[in-house]
């Protein structure tokens, strides 16, 4: 079995720049729409750090670092938005 540090890089890898690849996409979408790909996420909190199906990820999000989907959409947009708001 892969130790936390190797599953964390290999969902980093694998799962987290497909996500971070389509991000801008992602933006303005429902919450409905964006449901399963959440579960995605959550399901990889979950194999990295080792919890059970129905352990909550909002804990394992913090411990990772990592944002949820709705949050991810937006901080992009909002990166963008600055980056060309400061190059005027």
């Amino acid at each position: 079995m892969l130790d936390i540090d190797a599953r964390k890089r290999l969902v980093c890898a694998l799962v987290l720049t497909c996500v971070d690849y389509c991000n801008s996409a992602l933006a303005g979408l429902s919450d409905s729409a964006l449901a399963p790909l959440q579960r995605v996420l959550n399901a990889a909190a979950r194999l990295v750090l080792g919890l059970q199906p129905r352990d909550h990820v909002t804990a394992a999000f913090q411990t990772l670092h990592w944002l949820p989907v709705r949050h991810l959409s937006t901080r992009r947009h909002h990166r963008a938005t600055l980056s060309a708001s400061k190059s005027e």
